[in-house]
């Protein structure tokens, strides 16, 4: 040992005066310049973006490196040293433009659509050049509905937002609301049973996909069904028999795979029963969904929501007694088919991971029902840009074109 320290310290000599410098502080500078070079040297085995390789230094702020790395510019050696720069300033990047700056992987994995699709749903949508927020930021409508994209995307932070867009935390917030509010406003009525796109001939499709798939019912459009989501801790959203603070919403799926019905938010604790009747479904149901010789095309639905007209639920034990092998036959060949509204709201938030993360759903705080809201209108969408999901699948039904859908 000794001798390997007499060893090192005689290749540590100063040029000035050729005495013997201690061995462990170059060994420590060769580490970290080591270091560095590998992490500037680093390559992913993943398709990068389109963006020049960074100089890490350069590349983080202070108080980001704080943020991201857990150090301080000190502790790292990464960053130059520099004044502390308040969270909510920027760091030092030009504001890049969202449609250059993703690869087309990337648009895919970050943003869900590819960058025609993104070009297009700009068109049709009406997003406007730039939108102003409330607090006076300007953004361009491509910028604000990647801001919109990502963060729906995926459960992220709005520090990591700021790094992949340039902007301040304050400004992704604020763009981030005001295309919730924007979608919300403009297209919502989508989701509000749309009776001009469900049309006699239309329900009659539905209905035939939906008999070849093996229901036993041959005026059956659609499947209803409620979803209960988690949500930041308020207590009169507290759920007793799930011990959990939620909301619910109630959606219908057809079987082109696309939501035509999302009413709510309630609180958790709220019935079935209570949603259906709010909703005002079943009088929409008897007024628009009969065949020109009067029989009523129903939706088919858990026993919670009861029988009438047009909504079917199946045979219970309790009110008809004893099932017989008929009963139970039928029961079993409409669940097979029902299942098929649960898969709907799991797509949705797969696709949309962020209105599945119970911290982020802040209910008197973020205005969550609207994210929900936007994020099926998103996944109604994309059914429709990349010719269908599980649903569509299952049933052998392609769902409409975008055009068709939004009707411009």
């Amino acid at each position: 040992m000794r001798g390997w320290r007499a060893k090192h310290e005689r290749l540590c000599i100063c040029s000035a005066d050729r005495c013997t410098r201690p061995a462990p502080t170059y060994m420590w500078m060769a580490y970290n310049m080591a270091f560095i070079y590998t992490m500037a040297s680093l390559i992913t085995d993943d398709v990068a973006t389109s963006l020049a390789r960074r100089d890490a230094a350069n590349f983080f702020s202070p108080q980001d490196c704080i943020n991201f790395l857990r150090f301080t510019q000190p502790q790292t050696t990464l960053l130059t040293t520099a004044s502390l720069i308040t969270d909510d300033v920027a760091t030092s990047l030009a504001r890049r433009d969202a449609a250059n700056f993703f690869s087309p992987q990337d648009c895919i994995n970050f943003l869900r659509f590819t960058q025609p699709q993104i070009m297009l749903m700009l068109d049709l949508l009406l997003i406007p050049a730039f939108i102003r927020t409330d607090c006076g930021f300007i953004v361009s409508g491509r910028e604000a509905l990647c801001v919109l994209l990502y963060r729906l995307a995926f459960p992220c932070r709005l520090k990591d937002m700021r790094l992949v867009f340039g902007l301040s935390e304050s400004c992704i917030c604020e763009t981030f609301n005001r295309m919730l509010h924007f979608l919300d406003f403009k297209w919502g009525w989508l989701l509000s049973v749309d009776v001009e796109r469900l049309k006699p001939r239309l329900l009659v499709e539905f209905a035939e996909a939906i008999y070849n798939a093996g229901c036993p019912l041959t005026h059956c459009w659609g499947f209803i069904d409620e979803t209960i989501r988690g949500i930041a801790r308020v207590r009169l959203a507290d759920t007793h028999q799930l011990s959990i603070h939620a909301i619910k919403f109630q959606g219908v799926v057809t079987p082109d795979g696309l939501f035509v019905d999302l009413w709510g938010l309630v609180l958790g604790t709220r019935h079935d029963s209570y949603l259906l009747a709010q909703s005002g479904l079943m009088q929409k149901l008897a007024a628009h969904f009969n065949s020109p010789s009067g029989r009523p095309y129903c939706l088919y639905g858990d026993p919670a929501y009861g029988l009438s007209d047009h909504l079917v639920c199946p045979f219970s034990a309790a009110s008809y007694g004893p099932l017989t092998p008929e009963m139970a036959d039928f029961n079993q060949r409409m669940s097979h088919c029902r299942v098929t509204v649960e898969w709907g709201f799991k797509e949705m938030t797969s696709k949309w991971a962020f209105v599945d993360m119970k911290s982020q759903q802040k209910y008197l705080l973020s205005p969550v029902g609207k994210q929900y809201r936007v994020a099926t209108l998103l996944s109604n969408m994309h059914s429709c840009l990349n010719g269908g999901n599980q649903i569509s699948q299952y049933f052998n039904l392609q769902p409409p074109t975008l055009e068709e859908y939004l009707k411009v």
